[in-house]
């Protein structure tokens, strides 16, 4: 998932029959900047299946559920995830999934064929 990546420790594992239970910590010291100071991720054996973010009270900001899973070349995917955005007393619930993946020579568009004008500029700010 990316969390130590991201700047997020390890700070306590637990078992619950096939799930294994992580908490990360933010190694981030800006707590008006990233509102985000734990995270908390479930794997059922190898897959993950659910993360939360937690502010440093442990209210809970956005929950993810990851599920309905297919292999990809011998890697696990989850084709579903729903999402709950938590906004004061409402939240905003979304769920998004995946069809047709296509990867390796099946991948083929005219999409990837993009090739970048002859008059772009580079800009930087």
């Amino acid at each position: 998932m990316g969390l130590q990546h991201a700047g997020y420790k390890v700070i306590n594992t637990k078992f619950d029959g096939n799930l294994v239970i992580t908490l990360w910590e933010s190694i981030n010291t800006d707590k008006e900047k990233d509102p985000v100071v734990f995270i908390k991720l479930v794997h059922d054996k190898e897959r993950p299946i659910y993360m939360d973010y937690e502010n440093a009270d442990h209210g809970i900001i956005r929950k993810v559920y990851y599920y309905d899973y297919i292999s990809l070349n011998g890697i696990d995917f989850p084709k579903t995830f729903t999402e709950i955005l938590y906004q004061g007393k409402d939240s905003v619930v979304s769920k998004t999934e995946y069809s047709d993946i296509k990867i390796n020579n099946l991948a083929n568009s005219t999409l990837f064929e993009f090739n970048i004008p002859e008059n772009a500029k580079l800009t930087r700010k």
